[in-house]
């Protein structure tokens, strides 16, 4: 299966499409792919808007892999994963993701040298994702918000490993990824190595 725009590309078992309403399901193990992302779930929903891609709807198994371009073991990865994903385009460009539902993402930064690379893993009832120029710009995880963030360290310091973790919880968490920033809003808590921290924000 072929979907507009070009660069788009599915695959599944079966599908419909409704033309004049500028819609199609895909059912049965589905993928879709661009250069960039790759989309798999129990069935996808695609809306488009004179033959542009609008909105992709994920439901059930969400997930959602984006990855820089081209992708290099070292480049920067995102997974988003849910019961339900959705999917928003801006002239066929990919503007934002919604995950609701157990939602849950894992970042990984691009690698430097002799050093690991950056992550973070951030769960909660939703978790929203915003691009920039195809880029990973901010996320924002609401409702039971919490995370997980690993610091660049020297891979065969084998200590520093284990202990150059930040684990944090809040009401809201929002994630400026130009600046490296992590806000917790509202009952917000953090730990790192001995030190405990407790705020409405940090």
């Amino acid at each position: 299966v072929l979907v507009p725009p070009a660069s788009l590309r599915a695959r599944t078992d079966s599908a419909v499409f409704d033309d004049r309403g500028e819609r199609g399901w895909l059912l049965g193990n589905p993928r879709a792919w661009d250069d960039r992302t790759l989309v798999t779930g129990d069935s996808l929903e695609i809306m488009s808007e004179k033959r542009r891609l609008k909105r992709v709807m994920v439901h059930g198994n969400a997930k959602m892999d984006y990855f820089e371009t081209p992708r290099p073991d070292s480049g920067e990865s995102s997974r988003l994963a849910g019961r339900s994903v959705e999917a928003w385009f801006t002239n066929d460009e990919l503007d934002s993701l919604v995950a609701i539902g157990d939602a849950r993402n894992h970042y990984v930064a691009p690698r430097k040298a002799g050093r690991t690379a950056e992550s973070n893993t951030a769960q909660g009832d939703s978790i929203t994702v915003f691009f920039k120029q195809r880029k990973i710009d901010r996320a924002r995880v609401e409702g039971r918000a919490q995370g997980e963030y690993r610091l660049p360290v020297d891979p065969a310091d084998t200590s520093a490993v284990r202990k150059e973790v930040v684990s944090y919880d809040a009401t809201r968490i929002h994630f400026a990824v130009p600046k490296s920033e992590i806000v917790l809003d509202q009952d917000a808590h953090l730990v790192y190595r001995d030190l405990a921290l407790t705020s409405r924000r940090v």
